[in-house]
């Protein structure tokens, strides 16, 4: 049965694609299990950003409203069906990404260049998919 299922209250997901039609397995309450799973995870990176941001000396609310769940695919080749749970915790597309200032001493500049994090994730998805068309194209243009 495909179904379009809204995405959880607190996902913003005008920065991504219009979403496929996904296809839920029965029983009828997996997709709650599994949304009611995302939202616990999501909690815990919550609690595990503001650790890190602790150990690295900045202001415990240093991430928040910087991450979103991104995009990921599944391609399955063996011919017969299967589940995939994956969670991923990265920035919104539009958060500038910079080094942390004490992690760059002083007197000296920071080793990479500021970028905007969708910019990043995009030039690293042409180079891991380098027979993609927009691979080729970009390496073409000099882009990668």
């Amino acid at each position: 049965m495909e179904t379009r299922l809204d995405d959880p209250s607190d996902l913003d997901a005008s920065t991504h694609p219009p979403r496929p039609l996904d296809q839920w397995p029965q029983p009828a309450d997996f997709h709650r299990t599994i949304y009611e799973h995302r939202a616990a995870v999501q909690a815990c990176s919550a609690v595990l950003l503001r650790l890190i941001a602790l150990g690295l000396d900045l202001p415990e609310d240093y991430f928040d409203d910087r991450f979103v769940s991104t995009m990921h695919r599944v391609r399955n080749i063996s011919g017969r069906g299967c589940y995939n749970l994956a969670y991923f915790f990265a920035s919104s597309q539009d958060v500038m990404l910079r080094t942390v200032p004490t992690f760059v001493a002083e007197g000296e500049t920071s080793k990479y260049e500021d970028v905007k994090a969708g910019d990043w994730q995009r030039e690293r998805l042409l180079r891991a998919r380098v027979n993609h068309p927009a691979s080729i194209t970009a390496k073409a243009r000099g882009e990668i």
